[in-house]
């Protein structure tokens, strides 16, 4: 269970660090990192998927992954997963899009027929993806799981060999203790890192303001 393999690192690291003689660990790079996480992303991909209504448009899935492939190919940090977007229907008319590690990104289909330049596609991706370099729904996973499991619980968990192989159980996306809840702090490091992620790909980030304006004049559809 994802949250109990989480919560196992995180006993196991803290024993470790307890260890007089252990020997200081080396922190690792955001990519080291990022790959890590696309393991953990795989496995809620396939969990998250069964919780949404995805559109099937070939045309429409090849045209937004071409930009989002040239949006994570300047990003060094991106490169360790391959690319996936899928559109998904809207729930009460919202307009909502979510990312997991590993490059699996989410557009609401309303958002994508009210686009009116390319650049404002290009910038809900990038959006996404600066979740995603920010570890954001890592990092809200990984809190979830110290607050739910038990020190018993951790301490009886056994760390996975293949973390692929861990089923993904009582993980919550949605409302306020969802994954995909983020804080206003959250939101605005985001917007900052969406902003380079555009700039290295050759974007105009003005893109991005006028998603922002769609969602404002909106507020039926904002999420």
């Amino acid at each position: 269970m994802i949250l109990l393999t989480l919560s196992g690192l995180l006993f196991a690291g803290a024993w470790l660090f307890g260890c007089s003689s252990a020997p200081p660990v080396v922190p690792i790079t955001l990519e080291e990192q990022l790959k890590q996480d696309n393991a953990i992303g795989r496995q809620l991909a396939k969990d998250f998927e069964n919780q949404i209504s995805l559109v099937k448009d070939i045309d429409l899935e090849v045209y937004l992954r071409k930009i989002a492939q040239g949006l994570t190919e300047a990003t060094p940090a991106l490169k360790e997963a391959p690319i996936g977007i899928l559109v998904i229907r809207d729930v009460n008319k919202k307009w909502q899009n979510f990312a997991l590690p590993g490059n699996r990104v989410y557009l609401s289909i309303g958002m994508l027929k009210k686009a009116e330049f390319e650049n404002e596609i290009a910038a809900a991706i990038a959006f996404e993806l600066a979740h995603v370099l920010k570890r954001h729904a890592v990092l809200k996973l990984e809190k979830s799981a110290e607050d739910r499991t038990s020190e018993a619980e951790v301490a009886r968990t056994k760390l996975p060999e293949n973390p692929d192989e861990q089923p993904v159980l009582n993980v919550r996306y949605f409302g306020p203790a969802g994954i995909f809840n983020f804080s206003n702090i959250a939101t605005v490091s985001s917007i900052d890192e969406t902003v380079g992620v555009l700039y290295r790909a050759g974007w105009d980030a003005r893109g991005l303001i006028g998603i922002f304006e769609k969602f404002r004049d909106t507020p039926d559809q904002s999420p």
